[in-house]
């Protein structure tokens, strides 16, 4: 039995990221807050289940995503669901991180239907 698959984050991060043939990912919930803690703090980090090659994942966006989702969708983030987003990975003060980008819904014109 191939055990690799053991090794692998439930998390969206740089590593998954880098190595995913469409860095393209699937929003199918709403999120929610979740109770956090990182160097003895802890905070309310905002997760959403997401897919990525096929791949169900958590991923809590970073605040430019975030950002980027509400100027694309609104601040409701049930209207996130079903939407595509383009991931890609870039370096913030010597770490890794990963930003996403909502993908263009195609525009539909009479000539198409």
């Amino acid at each position: 039995m191939d055990i690799s698959k053991a090794l692998e984050s439930t998390y969206i991060n740089a590593e998954l990221v880098s190595q995913s043939p469409t860095k393209k990912l699937v929003i199918l919930d709403e999120g929610s807050f979740q109770k956090r803690e990182y160097d003895g703090k802890v905070s309310d980090k905002f997760e959403l289940i997401v897919e990525i090659d096929r791949k169900r994942k958590t991923w809590s966006p970073n605040k430019d995503t975030i950002r980027n989702l509400i100027i694309a969708y609104g601040k409701d983030s049930t209207n996130w669901i079903g939407k595509i987003v383009n991931l890609q990975v870039s370096s913030v003060r010597g770490k890794f991180t990963v930003t996403g980008m909502p993908m263009p819904e195609p525009i539909v014109t009479t000539q198409d239907v």
